[in-house]
């Protein structure tokens, strides 16, 4: 059984000691399994944190050794392990149900070290600036951050054959680079107003007023390319 999580291993003596913890978890693939114990010789039950500077992981005896499993904010993804030997507790945290991890009956499998993809930090964003940068090979990444329109600072909508831009393209509150060359665009939209835009490039668009950028429309623009047919 194996899961994928943040593990925090504090030891409850540091503080004795005037030493803190680290306060903060790391990425870890956490396994329970078996494992011969080299001094008794005795085949018991394991949990193995694995990390990425870690990859053989850290073993700790579970049977007879749990002293509280607390496991009140399990729905919120969060769950403690408090060990008598060693004084340490092993703060989890996950997102997924770990119910559904600990069945109430599973056979244990022997203990192996995890695979360097499992512990590696998950991606949170995809910069593509050429065509081998796009993942053909596999799919994008599903720990990807939404994007955030609001922090959307260059866009560019060259050869698409608008015919108009989108009514609410003025919540771009921080675009400061707009290229909308080539289209169908007849105007814009009365929105563009509160736009604060640094560079803007409307070149090969039938505008239906020589200037589509009229009195109600007010930009601070430092570089400006207009063109109409």
């Amino acid at each position: 059984m194996k899961l994928q999580c943040d593990v925090e291993v504090v030891n409850r003596m540091l503080p004795t000691y005037g030493i803190k913890n680290r306060g903060k978890g790391v990425r870890a693939v956490l396994s329970i399994g078996r494992l011969v114990d080299k001094t008794t010789e005795c085949n018991n039950i394991y949990l193995m944190i694995c990390t990425a500077n870690d990859r053989a992981g850290s073993k700790y005896k579970l049977k007879e050794n749990i002293e509280t499993f607390f496991t009140r904010f399990v729905a919120e993804g969060e769950a403690t392990v408090i060990l008598k030997e060693s004084a340490l507790d092993i703060c989890l945290s996950f997102r997924l149900t770990l119910t559904a991890w600990l069945p109430h009956s599973l056979p244990l499998s022997t203990l192996t070290p995890a695979r360097a993809r499992d512990v590696e930090k998950p991606k949170k964003k995809l910069t593509i600036v050429s065509k081998k940068d796009y993942p053909l090979t596999s799919t994008f990444p599903n720990s990807l951050e939404p994007l955030q329109p609001r922090e959307l600072i260059n866009l560019k909508l060259e050869d698409n054959k608008l015919v108009w831009l989108p009514f609410r393209i003025g919540h771009l509150s921080k675009l400061r680079f707009l290229s909308a060359t080539h289209n169908q665009l007849a105007m814009l939209p009365g929105d563009f107003r509160k736009l604060t835009l640094e560079n803007l490039d409307l070149f090969g668009n039938p505008f239906v007023h020589p200037n589509p950028l009229d009195h109600t429309i007010q930009l601070c623009i430092s570089s400006l390319t207009l063109c109409y047919w």
